[in-house]
């Protein structure tokens, strides 16, 4: 992701995704807003769940977190990284700096195997 591009939009996951990941949504927006807090940093969300052509078109892992709407992207001044990366992890979350955005997700996508079996 770059610039003005975002992979992102307002969109409800399918009923099949919606339905397996609908017991952890407040479970991860919790700990992101915790760590939002936390951080007191700017940020802008520059992705969150994708459909798998969404997903191929931002160049995503094929097995991103993104396609359960698990894994989230902010885009926020690079001075603000480190303090958003350890409000983050502090959360239980796990963040990475991937150079022009932070990403955050609930757990490594190997924890969700079932899931990727199920869908």
């Amino acid at each position: 992701m770059s610039g003005d591009r975002e992979y992102f939009g307002w969109v409800q996951p399918e009923p099949k995704v919606a339905r397996l990941i609908s017991p952890i949504l407040p479970i991860l927006f919790g700990r992101v807003g915790w760590a939002l807090q936390r951080a007191a940093a700017p940020v802008r969300v520059t992705s969150w769940y994708r459909d798998p052509a969404r997903n191929r078109a931002a160049g995503g892992n094929p097995l991103s977190l993104h396609q359960l709407g698990l894994a989230l992207d902010f885009s926020l001044p690079r001075a603000n990284y480190p303090r958003l990366k350890r409000a983050m992890q502090d959360a239980g979350l796990v963040a990475i700096d991937e150079g022009d955005h932070l990403h955050v997700q609930l757990g490594s996508a190997r924890n969700y195997e079932a899931f990727w079996k199920y869908l």
